[in-house]
């Protein structure tokens, strides 16, 4: 059987600044708000804390990214999927919570 390359074009994650794009998008607009309002309000403390913030920000979600780019939605669909698939390895368990669980004995 013969081996087919699979180029790393048709099958990139898509990021934004090197990280998820929705986190980044959030991240980025909420502190861009943020900002604008306390150069409004005249608080260059409260500014300068921002932009460190918006830094520090930037760099976790790349690490994050880095490590696994598909972590946020994973974990998105994970907390959807919640309600219907329960913990219990099995649901003949005593302590199960499962609805499908009948009192066997």
């Amino acid at each position: 059987m013969r081996e087919t390359p699979v180029f790393r074009a048709l099958h990139r994650h898509e990021l934004f600044l090197g990280q998820d794009r929705a986190a980044g998008i959030f991240l980025v607009g909420g502190t861009a708000v943020a900002v604008i309002a306390s150069v409004m309000g005249g608080n260059w403390f409260v500014v300068a804390g921002l932009a460190a913030f918006l830094v520090v920000g930037i760099r976790g979600l790349r690490a994050l990214a880095k490590a696994d780019p598909r972590w946020l939605a994973a974990y998105r669909e994970r907390k959807g999927l919640r309600s219907f698939y329960f913990a219990n390895s099995t649901p003949y368990r005593k302590d199960s919570k499962c609805p499908n669980t009948r009192n066997w004995l």
